[in-house]
């Protein structure tokens, strides 16, 4: 696993990201995530399409 990978995991966020105020986590196309917010809560998903621009997964 990548350091960031980790650190997205365990919910920690560089000190520089949080001082800009927004945060920059890069997702990879395959990779398996938790749904937390929205109709989709508490299902699971395999990342299709990441879309930089809109900051949106698919």
């Amino acid at each position: 696993m990548r350091i960031s990978e980790v650190n997205r995991i365990l919910g920690k966020v560089d000190e520089l990201t949080e001082a800009e105020g927004t945060v920059t986590t890069n997702y990879v196309v395959g990779e398996s995530v938790k749904v937390i917010n929205g109709p989709f809560n508490g299902f699971n998903g395999i990342i299709e399409e990441v879309n930089e621009e809109k900051k949106k997964l698919k």
